[in-house]
């Protein structure tokens, strides 16, 4: 992505306003992402096939996190939520909640990723309770940012989120941590028979 200077007059000959003329977007926001987003696109792709959303949106949420150290180790950690995914045929932005929380009972056992023979392969113990908690927080991140965005589970072309200028957990859809709307919900005691 690239930032170009707009200059001149704008096309109807009326002079710009400052807003309008600090800059216009050119190219694919998709160039910038740092290289643990490509990489993890490029994976997934490798996977799905570039026309899924999942790739996409999996790398835009990688790209959002702040720092490397949390970007390269959510996208490990993802890859360990995929693998499972996968082998049981369920789609990750199908993800629900009960298939996360069976994923959570499967790492008890699953043994950490070691590399040999230039993949990684489980090896050894299941990992300490730390490991896991490190696991499931990274990939909980992914479910919230999910879930906040309904439309990513569509699937399509994977630019969905992109065309209504969303970022994943940042668009018009409603965001994992806002209050929930209890208007609805019945407190007890709050109707008391006659």
């Amino acid at each position: 992505m690239t930032l170009v200077p707009a200059e001149g007059p704008a096309a109807d000959g009326a002079e710009r306003s400052a807003r309008a003329s600090l800059a216009q977007l050119t190219g694919d926001p998709r160039d910038d992402w740092p290289p643990h987003a490509r990489r993890l696109y490029a994976y997934l792709a490798a996977i799905y096939g570039e026309r899924d959303a999942l790739p996409t949106f999996a790398a835009a949420w990688i790209a959002h996190q702040r720092s490397d150290g949390t970007r390269k180790t959510y996208a490990q950690n993802f890859k360990i939520l995929e693998g499972y995914l996968r082998e049981r045929g369920v789609h990750p932005l199908a993800l629900t909640f009960l298939v996360a929380d069976t994923f959570a009972g499967h790492l008890k056992t699953l043994p950490p990723l070691v590399w040999r023979g230039g993949r990684r392969v489980p090896e050894g113990q299941p990992r300490d309770a730390a490991t896991r908690h490190n696991v499931l927080s990274a990939n909980s991140s992914f479910l919230q940012v999910r879930a906040a965005d309904p439309g990513a589970a569509q699937g399509g072309d994977g630019q969905q989120s992109l065309r209504r200028g969303a970022v994943p957990g940042h668009g018009p859809a409603v965001h994992p941590y806002r209050e929930p709307d209890r208007s609805r919900v019945r407190h007890a005691g709050a109707h008391r028979p006659a």
